[in-house]
């Protein structure tokens, strides 16, 4: 898989926004459905949430960092 490639809290850059973070999670996401998906707490507060969604917790991160 891809996802094996990257580490926890290996820093990144996501390439459509060019923020940059860490990697706080890799693994299934059961909202999202099949796969393995990467968590990212951003460095500011550009993202959509807390490191959880939809009450399922998967990172710990501020308001809008996930």
């Amino acid at each position: 898989e891809e996802a094996a490639k990257f580490d926890v809290d290996a820093r990144c850059r996501l390439i459509e926004t060019g923020k940059r973070g860490v990697i706080k999670y890799i693994g299934p996401v059961d909202e999202l459905g099949e796969g393995w998906f990467i968590g990212v707490k951003l460095d500011e507060a550009y993202g959509k949430n807390d490191g959880s969604l939809e009450g399922a917790k998967y990172f710990e991160c501020a308001k809008n960092h996930g």
